[in-house]
This record gives C-alpha cells, sequence and structure tokens, in this order.
C-alpha cells in the first residue's frame, strides 16, 4: 500500500490477516471522503487487516471484510462457490451468535474479538456443518441465503489438520489458474495419490506469521470434497505454504509439477497413521 503515489493515512483494523486479498483497489473520492473499493477477493495473502480505515475531511470510512471470530479463530467467508448450493440439512447444531456487526462501526482502532462479524446481523445463528469440525467450517444465514465461513486464523493451530478437516473426505484434487482461481488446468483423480497429498498437507507445520513475496508464482489447490462441496487454498511451490501459513514439503510441489505436465505423481510409499478420527497414509 506504501508505493501508492496518492498514499493517504492508513490504520489496519483486526488482530488478524485473512486469507481472501484484495487484488485491486479502487481509490475514489465521494463528498470529500476518500473510500477504498474492493473490487475482487480472491485468497492471497498479503498482510491485509480485517478492515482498512480511511480518513478524508475528518471521516472515516472502513471496508470490512466478511469474516467472524468465534472461539478466537477467524473464519472468513468462502471467495468461490462451494461447490453446490448449501442446503439447511448441511447444518449442524447452533455454535454461537453474533453479538457485534462491525460494518455498522466508524471505530478504526477496533481489535476484532469473538462474537464479532463483518456483515452478519447481531444475532444471527452461527451453526456448524454436518460432517466437519466447526474448527474448519461454520455456516449462516445473511439475507436469506447460507453464506460457508472457512478458518483463516487459528492461533492454537499447530499443523494442518488444525485448520482443515479433509481427513477422508476428498475425492479429487484440481489445480486452478492463479488469474481466476477456478480454471482448472490439471487434476489429481487417483486416491491413493489423493490421500497422500491430503495426508502432506494436514501434517505439515503451521506459521500464521509467516508473509510470502507477493511476486511469487501460485496456483489454486481446489478440493472436490465427497459431499459435492468444494474448499480452495492458494499455494505458492517456490515457499512450499499453503494458505494460511500451512508449509508443504518438497513432494507436494513435486506432485503439483508433475500433474501440470501431464505426468503420474511419484510419491513415497505409504502407510496408515491415526489422526483425529480418520486414518492417513504416512509418508516417508
Amino acid at each position: 500500500m506504501a508505493s501508492d503515489p496518492m498514499a493517504l493515512p492508513l490504520t489496519l483494523v483486526g488482530a488478524f490477516t485473512f486469507t481472501g486479498l484484495v487484488r485491486s483497489w479502487l481509490l475514489s473520492s465521494a463528498n470529500g471522503r476518500f473510500v477504498f473499493q474492493m473490487r475482487h477477493l480472491a485468497p492471497v495473502l498479503v498482510g491485509v487487516a480485517l478492515g482498512v480505515a480511511c480518513q478524508g475531511a475528518g471521516t472515516n470510512v472502513i471496508d470490512w471484510v466478511d469474516f467472524i471470530q468465534l472461539h478466537g479463530v477467524t473464519y472468513v467467508a468462502a471467495w468461490t462457490s462451494p461447490g453446490r448450493p448449501l442446503q439447511q440439512g448441511d447444518l449442524g447444531t447452533e455454535y454461537w451468535t453474533v453479538k457485534v456487526k462491525l460494518a455498522d462501526s466508524h471505530d478504526p482502532n477496533h481489535r476484532a474479538q469473538d462474537g464479532d462479524a463483518g456483515f452478519l446481523d447481531p444475532g444471527t445463528a452461527v451453526c456448524s456443518m454436518n460432517g466437519y469440525s466447526p474448527t474448519f467450517r461454520l455456516a449462516a444465514y445473511d439475507q436469506g441465503r447460507l453464506t460457508l465461513y472457512e478458518a483463516d486464523t487459528n492461533p492454537k493451530a499447530k499443523v494442518g489438520a488444525d485448520l482443515l478437516d479433509l481427513v477422508n473426505k476428498v475425492s479429487y484434487i484440481g489445480i486452478n489458474s492463479p488469474q481466476n482461481g477456478r480454471t482448472e488446468l490439471a487434476a489429481v483423480h487417483k486416491q491413493g495419490v489423493v490421500d497422500a497429498l491430503v495426508g502432506m498437507i494436514l501434517r505439515a507445520p503451521v506459521d500464521q506469521t509467516r508473509r510470502n513475496d507477493p511476486g511469487l508464482h501460485e496456483y489454486f489447490i481446489d478440493f472436490h470434497l465427497r459431499d459435492g462441496t468444494e474448499t480452495t487454498r492458494s499455494y505458492w511451490p517456490t515457499s512450499g505454504e499453503m494458505s494460511r501459513g500451512i508449509l508443504l514439503p518438497p513432494a507436494f510441489a513435486s506432485a503439483v509439477a508433475d500433474a501440470l505436465n501431464g505426468s503420474a505423481a511419484v510419491l513415497p510409499t505409504s502407510q496408515s497413521v491415526s489422526i483425529g478420527d480418520g486414518r492417513l497414509p504416512q509418508n516417508a
């Protein structure tokens, strides 16, 4: 942001960064107020906080991200279609109730806390998702439409399994274009390879303080789940990071390269290891 030729004083609001990146910003002036308008959301990490405040003519205008914070975990609304529309039957039990809608706030010093939401009204029920850990996925009705929220930042996350609940849930993995995050460039369908790659992710260490060079090449890894939904994460082969802060081994990058080149991925022989309530392949 500092390189903007029309640099204005910025206040980063919220204690956490998020997976969704504002790819392009449009700075406009209306009635003497400078406003940052978000034009496109895509899951790339750049260290933007939950809200950006701009000051002009003594007025704070804050663009909030569509997020909720519960039990210390920051969840962000899925930036792409969840694969199929969510249905009432996907909802589990009520997990939390929204206390504060920050879109109504003009306090640039507000720090996100449990019960805060970007756009959900106070009193909105936030529900668990059937078949998924609430530390990974939640859902809530927003203006009559079910919105999927997925964990972005969890201060207690030590390994990938603390952020993604994918054990025995992935039917295939798509490798999508960095241009739009949706165009599938290659895919991994062989179940043994899918399981091995998922195992790498769930065992990988997590460091959510890292910041990738925005110039690094990236892909979007699209997990097509057995219930017809999807979850998509940014992946930078050079650094080995999958958003958000999941540090993958070189073997994962090799498998992605093999898929893009049309070659069969060659992975180490696997054996089962228990993680949570599922079974994962343990790779050498």
